[in-house]
């Protein structure tokens, strides 16, 4: 890698990217992260020049794991974001006990990247991003 962060053979940008499940309110928060190959978008687990590594997790946070991907500048970049509905009322532990289905309803919340020199992340709006 080169000090400006570009990789000497076709100057792809070094790009690192936290994905994790952590305890919140109400359930679990879950973030993952896709990249678009310009058909569509990719688990970022599928890049070929993906490397990951666990991470020592802090109290709460369940798993984490560090993806490291070489990307040409402007490449796009999705983040998922899950947690639990805010719509969902609190139910009385026992109720939750007595119910047949015992999930719970999450949104996710999608923002959109695009990757800059040196591995920097810019946010854009959905509208700009492909689909």
């Amino acid at each position: 890698m080169r000090p400006d962060g570009a990789d000497h053979l076709n100057g792809d940008v070094e790009v690192s990217l936290a994905a994790y499940e952590c305890v919140v309110d109400g359930g679990t928060r879950l973030v993952t992260w896709h990249y678009h190959d310009g058909e569509g978008w990719q688990s970022v687990k599928h890049h070929p020049t993906g490397v990951f590594s666990q991470v020592d997790c802090a109290p709460g946070v369940l798993w984490e794991t560090v993806a490291t991907l070489f990307l040409p500048v402007g490449s796009w970049l999705q983040r998922l974001d899950r947690f639990p509905s805010r719509d969902d009322k609190p139910v009385d532990p026992m109720e939750y006990l007595r119910r047949q289905v015992r999930q719970r309803r999450y949104d996710v919340r999608r923002s959109f990247f695009t990757v800059l020199p040196r591995g920097k992340l810019k946010r854009a709006a959905a509208s700009q991003a492909p689909t």
